[in-house]
């Protein structure tokens, strides 16, 4: 019974984003993801990175749907230049959610800047 939690908090709500994802549903798949960083026990060398990884993929589909949707438009390029730099600063701003949850581990992928 101790693995419920885990499911619970963490495998459900990312099966689900991964759901809503492959549905096109992108701003609420991101929010499952997110979603799962509230668990207090989550891994923060394995299941963390899965999490960057996840949301990487899905702003960069975000960003190529809205490029492609784009067209010849340019002022609609700006959609997609949004999703290609939350893409970036998913991995780069010390601020994001990833990042502090990361801040007290021990583990190599942790930032010290």
């Amino acid at each position: 019974m101790a693995y419920l939690p885990h499911m619970y908090f963490f495998v459900v709500p990312m099966a689900i984003g991964d759901c809503l994802e492959g549905m096109g549903s992108y701003a609420e798949a991101e929010s499952y993801y997110r979603g799962t960083l509230v668990y207090p026990f989550i891994n923060k060398r394995y299941e963390i990175v899965k999490l960057w990884i996840k949301l990487a993929n899905l702003y960069l589909e975000m960003g190529d749907l809205a490029y492609r949707n784009a067209k010849d438009s340019v002022a609609d390029y700006a959609t997609a230049q949004a999703a290609y730099e939350k893409n970036h600063q998913n991995g780069q701003d010390p601020g994001q959610p990833l990042h502090r949850s990361i801040a007290t581990s021990s583990s190599p992928i942790s930032r010290t800047a």
